[in-house]
C-alpha cells in the first residue's frame, strides 16, 4: 500500500475584501472548495519548501465581499510547487508523503498527534491546513522555563508514548521524535506530536513477527538518533523511536541535552549506556530518583532488542512516583523567542532564501584539555560539562526541513573523514530504496 494525499482546490481572492470594517488585500484571503475562508495573518516560520502561517477563519456577512473574523485559529503550511519540483529529489523529506501520512493517521482521531483540517491547492502553492496549537514546543519551553517538574514530566512522556503507540499500531514510524516536534500547552495540558515529514511505513515479517528493517539512512536530529544509525546498515525505525523517547525523557528531567551523539566518542553516551547515569546526575546535582534513572537506562540500551517496549515504559514504577523535585535547574528565559514576520504572500517565494542553511552543530559538551582527564572510576570532566546554552538555541533551528537540507549537502560532518565512503554508500542505498521504505 502506498499513501497518497487527498488534495482539493482553492484560490486566493482576486480582489480586496472588507473584514471587520477594514479593507484587506485579496492575496491574504484563501477560499477553499469546502466553503471555508481563511485570512492569512502572520508567518510562524520558514520551511524548506515554503512557509508556515497563522490564519483565522472568516465568516460571510449579508453583504458581498464583506466578512467578519471568527475565533477559530488555524495553521497553514504553504508549499511552493516550484520549490517542491526543484528539491524533492535532493532531500530526504517529502511534504506530500507527510500530508498523506497524517490524513491516514487522522482516520481514527487521536488528540495526541497533529490534526489536519483540509488540504487544497492552486496553480502555485499547496495549502495544508491544520489545527493551531497554543504554547511552545517542548524545547522552547525548556529554553524559557528550565527543567520540568517530575509529575508533569510523567504526564508529558505518558502522552508522547501513547501517541507513538498509536502511530506504530497503524504501521508508521515517526523517525524524528524530539522535543522540538512535541507541542506543549501547560494551561490546557495538551501534548501533541507533530512534524511527520520523515515518517515511514514499516512492513512486518509475518513469519518472525518482527518489523522488516530499513536502510540506516540518518533521519532525525543528531542528539536524538539511536546508536544503530551509526553502527548498522539496517535499522528498525520503530525501535529508533523508542530510543528517542528515552532521550526526550532525560532531556525533560535534566533541562539540557543529555547526549550529543549516540556513539562512543560522546562521553555522556558512554556513561549512560554503561549503567552510570547516576554518577553523571550526582555530579550535575540533578535530583533524579533511582526509579527515573532505572527507566532511562532501560530505554537507552545500545542494543535495540534490549530496549524496553513502549508498553513497558507506561507500566514502569516511575509513573507512580511522587514529586521529588521542583523548580528550574537551568533557567534560560533570557533567550528571546523568535519574532513573527509580517506576512507578504506576493513575495514569499520570489527568492530561494527560504532555504535555511543554518549549520547546526551537535550539542556536545565543551572539551577540556587532556590534562583534565582522569583514570579509574571517575568520569572525565568532559562527560560532566553542562551544555553551552547557545548550542541549545542552535539546535532548535534544526527544524523539520532545514535539517534535511543540511544533510543533503553534508552527511554528518561530526564523523571522521574515514567514514565518508560509508556515508556515500548509505546515500546511494537511500536513493535506491527511499520509495520502497514508504510502502507496505
Amino acid at each position: 500500500m502506498e499513501l497518497v494525499p487527498l488534495i482539493s482546490s482553492c484560490q486566493l481572492s482576486r480582489m480586496n475584501i472588507v473584514v471587520d470594517n477594514t479593507e484587506l488585500n485579496g492575496n491574504k484571503v484563501l477560499f477553499t472548495s469546502s466553503g471555508e475562508i481563511y485570512e492569512l495573518r502572520s508567518v510562524i516560520r520558514k520551511s524548506l519548501f515554503g512557509i508556515i502561517v497563522s490564519a483565522v477563519s472568516l465568516m460571510r456577512s449579508n453583504r458581498e465581499a464583506v466578512y467578519t473574523r471568527s475565533s477559530r485559529q488555524v495553521a497553514i503550511k504553504i508549499f511552493s510547487r516550484e520549490l517542491l519540483n526543484m528539491n524533492t529529489n535532493e532531500t530526504w523529506t517529502n511534504p506530500m508523503y507527510e500530508i498523506a501520512s497524517v490524513q491516514y493517521l487522522n482516520g481514527e482521531q487521536s488528540s495526541r498527534i497533529l490534526k489536519q483540517i483540509e488540504c487544497c491547492s492552486d496553480e502555485k502553492n499547496i495549502y495544508w491546513i491544520t489545527n493551531f496549537y497554543e504554547g511552545d514546543d517542548l524545547f522552547e519551553h525548556l529554553v524559557k522555563y528550565g527543567r520540568i517538574e517530575d509529575r508533569e514530566a510523567q504526564r508529558i512522556i505518558g502522552e508522547v508514548v501513547r501517541g507513538i503507540q498509536y502511530i506504530h499500531s497503524k504501521g508508521i514510524a515517526h523517525r524524528d521524535v524530539s522535543l522540538e516536534n512535541i507541542m506543549y500547552h501547560p494551561q490546557s495540558r495538551t501534548v501533541t506530536l507533530v512534524d511527520f515529514g520523515l515518517c515511514t511505513l514499516v512492513r512486518r515479517n509475518e513469519s518472525t513477527g518482527r518489523n522488516i528493517r530499513q536502510a540506516a539512512i540518518d533521519f532525525g536530529k543528531e542528539h536524538y538518533m539511536a546508536p544503530e544509525y551509526f553502527s548498522m546498515d539496517e535499522v528498525d525505525p520503530m525501535l529508533c523511536d523508542v530510543w528517542a523517547v528515552g532521550v526526550c525523557l532525560l532531556y525533560l528531567l535534566l533541562g539540557f541535552p543529555p547526549i550529543g551523539t549516540a556513539n562512543v566518542r560522546d562521553d555522556r553516551y558512554t556513561y549512560i549506556t554503561n549503567g552510570r547515569l547516576a554518577e553523571l546526575v550526582a555530579h550535575w546535582k540533578v535530583p533524579l530518583s533511582q526509579s527515573a534513572i532505572d527507566l532511562v537506562e532501560s530505554i537507552l540500551q545500545p542494543n535495540p532488542m534490549d530496549r524496553c517496549s513502549l508498553a513497558e515504559i507506561l507500566t514502569h514504577p516511575w509513573f507512580e512516583e511522587p514529586q521529588t523535585s521542583a523548580g528550574s535547574l537551568v533557567p534560560m528565559s533570557y533567550f528571546a523567542p523568535a519574532q513573527s514576520n509580517e506576512l507578504c504572500i506576493t513575495q514569499m517565494f520570489v527568492s530561494s532564501n527560504v532555504l535555511t542553511t543554518t549549520d547546526v552543530g551537535a550539542t556536545t559538551a565543551e572539551r577540556p584539555s587532556s590534562s583534565t582527564s582522569s583514570t579509574g572510576n571517575t568520569p572525565r570532566a568532559s562527560a560532566f560539562s553542562l551544555i553551552n546554552p547557545s548550542s541549545m538555541r542552535s539546535a532548535q533551528l534544526n527544524n523539520e526541513d532545514n535539517f534535511c537540507s543540511r544533510h543533503a549537502d553534508r552527511l554528518h560532518s561530526f564523523r571522521s573523514a574515514g567514514s565518508d565512503a560509508m556515508d556515500n554508500e548509505r546515500a546511494r542505498k537511500h536513493t535506491k530504496h527511499s520509495h520502497d521504505n514508504r510502502r507496505i
